[in-house]
C-alpha cells in the first residue's frame, strides 16, 4: 500500500485551490462540503467559482501564484490546467512539507483524493492508486446502494446522545448496545421514523442498556462463540462470518495459520494462537466477550453445543 488513507481535519484551515476553471470548480465542489476556509488563486474565475466568492464561501486571490498564500495554506490543490504552473506550486508546497494535490498528476502529488461516499458524519473513501478507476467507481456505487440516503441524519442525531453513552455503563456491553442500535433503531430510521428511532435509543440509554421483552435491559449476557471454518482463501468466507470477525472481542486461531482471515477482524480485537482453544474460549465467554474461533473442518463439526458454525467447511 503506497498511499495510507488518512482523514485530515480541515475545520478553520485554509484549502488553497490554484486555478479558476472547471478543474478548480470540481475541487471546490468537493472541498466545499468540508469546514475548510476556501481560497481560489487565479487571475480570473469562471462563473461557478465567482458565485462561490460572492456567497462568502470562498475568497479570491487574483494571481497565478502568490507565495504568501501558498506557504500559508494547510493544503494546496493545483488545478490551473497548466502542468508547468501546477508542478511549480506543488514543488513549493512539498519543499516545506505541506500537502499538495495536482489534478490527474499523481507523480506530482504528496496526497491524492479518493472517491467518496458521503453520509456525514460517516464518510467512506475509496481509492485504487490510479490503477483501476472503473473498479473504484463500481465499489463506490455498491457502497452508495448499501448505505441508506438518510443515514447521516440518523448519525447526527446519535451524536447528541453519544456523551451520555460514554458516561454510562451499558448492559450487556457498550459494543452490544451499538450493535443493537445498528440492527434496530437504524432500520426504523431508514423506514422513515427518524424521531421514533432516536427516541427509542434515548429510552434504552436511560434504562441502562439493550432492551429485552418488557423493556428491562439485558444483564449478565454470556459472550457469543462462533466457529469459522478456515477457507482456502479469505474471499470464500460467507458475509456472516466476516461480520462475526468484525464483532469479536477475541479471535482464536491455529498457530501459524489464518493470517489472511485475521485481516478481516476488527483492529482492536485480541488475537491469540491456540491449538486447543476450548478452555480459553469458555473462559472468555464467561467474561462476556464475543469469541470467534478459526478452525478446521473436524473442529467445526465437533465444537461446543450452542456455538454458531460458519464457513465453507460447514457447507454454508
Amino acid at each position: 500500500m503506497r498511499y495510507f488513507p488518512l482523514f485530515l481535519d480541515f475545520a478553520g484551515r485554509t484549502a488553497l485551490i490554484a486555478g479558476g476553471g472547471e478543474q478548480a470548480a470540481q475541487k471546490a465542489r468537493l472541498l466545499g462540503r468540508t469546514e475548510a476556509v476556501l481560497a481560489l488563486m487565479a487571475p480570473e474565475l469562471d462563473a461557478e467559482l465567482s458565485a462561490l466568492v460572492a456567497s462568502g464561501r470562498a475568497r479570491h486571490v487574483a494571481a497565478t501564484y502568490d507565495e504568501g498564500e501558498v506557504d500559508g495554506a494547510f493544503a494546496v490543490f493545483c488545478a490551473s490546467g497548466c502542468v508547468g504552473v501546477d508542478a511549480w506550486i506543488a514543488a513549493r508546497v512539498q519543499a516545506r512539507g505541506g500537502v499538495a494535490n495536482v489534478v490527474d498528476k499523481p507523480r506530482l502529488c504528496s496526497a491524492i483524493t479518493p472517491s467518496l461516499v458521503d453520509r456525514d458524519p460517516l464518510v467512506v473513501a475509496i481509492g485504487t492508486e490510479g490503477v483501476a478507476p472503473v473498479l473504484g467507481q463500481r465499489v463506490k456505487t455498491a457502497v452508495e446502494i448499501a448505505l441508506e440516503p438518510d443515514l447521516g441524519t440518523f448519525l447526527q442525531g446519535l451524536r447528541a446522545l453519544r456523551p451520555r453513552m460514554m458516561e454510562r455503563a451499558l448492559a450487556p456491553s457498550r459494543r452490544a448496545f451499538w450493535n443493537w442500535i445498528m440492527d434496530g433503531p437504524r432500520a426504523r430510521a431508514a423506514g422513515g421514523d427518524l424521531d421514533g428511532a432516536l427516541a427509542e435509543v434515548a429510552a434504552a440509554l436511560e434504562a441502562g442498556g439493550v432492551p429485552q421483552a418488557g423493556g428491562a435491559p439485558q444483564v449478565g449476557r454470556a459472550g457469543r462463540l462462533t466457529l469459522i471454518g478456515l477457507p482456502e482463501a479469505a474471499d470464500l468466507l460467507p458475509l456472516r462470518a466476516v461480520r462475526r470477525l468484525q464483532e469479536a472481542d477475541l479471535v482464536l486461531h491455529p498457530p501459524g495459520r489464518g493470517a489472511e482471515v485475521l485481516e478481516l477482524a476488527r483492529r482492536d480485537a485480541e488475537r491469540e494462537a491456540e491449538q486447543d482453544w476450548a478452555a480459553r474460549a469458555a473462559e472468555a465467554q464467561a467474561e462476556g466477550l464475543d469469541v470467534a474461533v478459526l478452525c478446521d473442518a473436524q473442529a467445526l463439526g465437533a465444537g461446543p453445543a450452542g456455538a454458531e458454525r460458519l464457513g465453507p467447511a460447514a457447507g454454508l
